[in-house]
């Protein structure tokens, strides 16, 4: 599977690369994002891991939830808040925010940005 196959789709293969930045202007051409405050797309979906590319509007919130396994969000661009565990952080390009599983998390958009979801599944 190389940058040419579908986003979405079941990565079996050993090795993938995906170009985000396709994926990107995917999402953003797309009708979700025309509409909402919020658009995705799933980049990888398998047995043990799930990676969505998230872009937000600015002020778009993801209320507070709970994933069971960890997950991060790596900010490709703009600048989010990220509230887990009783602490509020920025995070801005080039940061990753991680939290364990279990423990309840939101995300407010402070401006529009990017961001890479990875959850661990099972």
């Amino acid at each position: 599977m190389d940058h040419q196959d579908k986003t979405g789709e079941r990565a079996r293969a050993p090795f993938a690369v995906f170009v985000l930045d396709e994926a990107r202007r995917h999402v953003i051409n797309g009708p979700q994002w025309k509409a909402n405050d919020r658009a995705s797309t799933s980049i990888v979906k398998n047995d043990d891991l799930t990676v969505s590319l998230l872009i937000l509007k600015p002020g778009a919130h993801l209320r507070q939830h709970a994933a069971r396994k960890a997950a991060s969000a790596q900010v490709l661009s703009g600048r989010i808040r990220f509230t887990a565990a009783g602490a509020e952080r920025e995070v801005g390009p080039g940061m990753l925010a991680m939290v364990e599983g279990g423990v309840p998390h939101a995300v407010e958009a402070l401006e529009e940005s990017a961001v890479l979801l990875i959850a661990a599944l099972g």
